[in-house]
């Protein structure tokens, strides 16, 4: 999985993250490491001025945290702190032995993003919608090529060859079936590992994606200041979300044959010698996979386009079309929520504070965004307006926020297309009346 910034400072998140359990049991007997052990590279780009940023450890708040842990952490219970690895590390400096890359690129720093002074926007870019991405539009996690979903369906069909199943020794692995996954890879956010919702020793069934939207909603006062943990963290929410969403594809994704009744009579093991055959572009054409019902995937909203379509077939067209942008640098109600206090202080706030909310509580922007669109929908499209039906989907701009694009039809709908084509009729009339000279237009006023 890679987490990138996308420009404005919003976070995005791209490819998949498999949880495997690592056999480091000999390693974890014992902490902290000694630096020329650790399997990391630590890649250190250009900075300004060609400075680089080194990483810098403080001996003392190692020692408090693996002390914390072992008294709070039942997994951290029985490690033994290595004196001598700790009293290599210096007391604030740059251990020595880490393995280091330096790198001529620059990075973008903030004074090189375009500021965010919501919209209207004049950058082209911002209508990128990011949900029709290719990356969605196979059944297989993101990143597979069409080579590798064709031998996915050739394992599919083959009975003598299955597909393997990763396994350490001979028991399969199962990530969604590993206790306490979420607090071994994220030990600052479960630091006592409580709340883990991984933890297979819950005594109520409660569905992963409704742990998840809780652990996101958990929120802290600290100084002064309300703090998401778990929404604020650069990498779980997408972890999570990742995760959720790849078991809905394994529990729902199907192949299909399409029907052709012409076809009808293949068998399972013609299906199978086309598989096998080099023609594999046939054979594809005679097949089709099914995730209409994963949000955000193609297929989804092919399926929802054409649910679209029979509804305008079956009502007649929309009166209205709308879009809905997302001020969020600039609603005073919604950088309320992230103050306990709101005195004149919400009126002082900078717009480096504005857009530091924005992209530390990306959650709490769409939760407000969609209540305001839902009370439009409610008091102004439907009690106001008289709505018949309504439509509508969310999208994301190039940074990352938020908007709308939606369409209704109205009770007291006036026949716009009617009346655009009684419109277009006149005006040609009247431009071929302006351009010849007409006698007789008795034709043409009917």
């Amino acid at each position: 999985m890679r987490v990138y910034i996308k420009p404005g400072g919003q976070r995005g998140y791209s490819g998949h993250c498999i949880n495997l359990p690592q056999n480091v049991k000999e390693l974890a007997m014992s902490l902290p490491r000694y630096p020329k052990d650790l399997a990391v590279i630590i890649v250190k780009a250009k900075g300004r001025e060609n400075t680089f940023k080194d990483v810098t450890v403080r001996k003392q708040k190692v020692h408090n945290a693996l002390v914390w842990l072992i008294n709070n952490n039942p997994h951290y219970s029985e490690l033994l702190i290595n004196e001598d690895a700790l009293n290599s590390l210096p007391e604030d400096g740059v251990p020595p032995g880490l393995m280091t890359v330096e790198t001529d690129d620059d990075i973008v720093s903030d004074d090189n993003c375009s500021p965010d002074v919501g919209p209207p926007t004049d950058n082209p870019s911002e209508d990128i919608v990011y949900n029709d991405s290719t990356e969605m539009s196979s059944f297989l996690p993101v990143g597979e090529q069409q080579q590798q979903e064709i031998e996915a369906v050739r394992n599919q069909l083959s009975e003598n060859e299955p597909m393997p199943w990763p396994s350490v020794e001979n028991e399969p692995l199962n990530e969604y079936q590993i206790s306490h996954l979420a607090t071994m890879a994220f030990p600052t956010l479960f630091p006592d590992g409580k709340g883990d919702p991984t933890n297979q020793g819950l005594l109520r069934d409660v569905p992963l994606h409704e742990r998840i939207k809780h652990l996101l909603k958990f929120a802290e006062i600290i100084d002064g200041k309300w703090v998401y943990r778990f929404a604020n963290h650069p990498r779980f929410s997408y972890w999570a979300f990742n995760m959720i969403q790849r078991k809905r594809i394994l529990q729902q994704s199907g192949i299909f044959l399409k029907q052709n009744p012409g076809e009808a009579h293949l068998t399972i093991d013609e299906l199978r010698e086309m598989a096998a055959s080099n023609n594999t572009n046939v054979f594809m054409s005679k097949v089709s996979r099914y995730v209409g019902n994963i949000a955000g995937t193609n297929a989804y909203w092919n399926r929802v386009r054409e649910e679209l379509k029979a509804i305008i077939t079956s009502v007649g067209a929309p009166t209205l079309f709308f879009t809905f942008s997302s001020a969020d640098m600039h609603w005073p109600e919604l950088h309320a929520l992230f103050k306990t206090d709101t005195d004149n202080e919400l009126g002082n706030s900078t717009s480096d504070v504005r857009r530091q909310n924005v992209i530390n509580n990306p959650h709490v922007v769409d939760w407000f965004f969609t209540q305001r669109l839902e009370s439009f929908v409610k008091h102004w499209l439907y009690d106001t307006l008289g709505a018949k039906w309504h439509w509508f989907r969310y999208e994301y701009q190039g940074r990352g926020s938020i908007h709308c694009h939606g369409t209704a039809k109205l009770n007291n709908d006036p026949g716009l297309c009617q009346l655009t084509q009684t419109a277009l009729k006149g005006f040609l009339a009247q431009k071929f009346k302006d351009e010849n000279d007409c006698s007789d237009t008795t034709e043409l006023e009917q």
